[in-house]
């Protein structure tokens, strides 16, 4: 809003969904987690690539959780909202 391009960033906050699934007993537990991304002024939550977000996203869960990978892919995108699916793989 200033011109000034370092500071033309703009707070997308993303809603985190896990779904992990407990065998033997099938026990389904759901987390949710929300991550804050910046974000270019000239860009929305539409218009940002779908694989950048994605990849953020792996990172923030990686420096939360470093001993797990995880899979993350987006469930829904609009201009003002995001749901990620995300899951552990190992």
């Amino acid at each position: 809003r200033d011109g000034d391009l370092g500071r033309s960033v703009t707070s997308l906050r993303i809603a985190l969904s896990r779904f992990e699934s407990f065998c033997p007993h099938h026990i389904i537990r759901e987390t949710y987690m929300s991550v804050e991304i910046d974000i270019p002024e000239s860009m929305d939550a539409h218009t940002i690539p779908t694989r950048l977000i994605e990849r953020t996203v792996e990172q923030v869960l990686k420096a939360v959780l470093p001993e797990e990978d995880f899979c993350v892919s987006v469930n829904y995108k609009s201009h003002e909202q995001l749901i990620i699916d995300w899951f552990a793989v190992n």
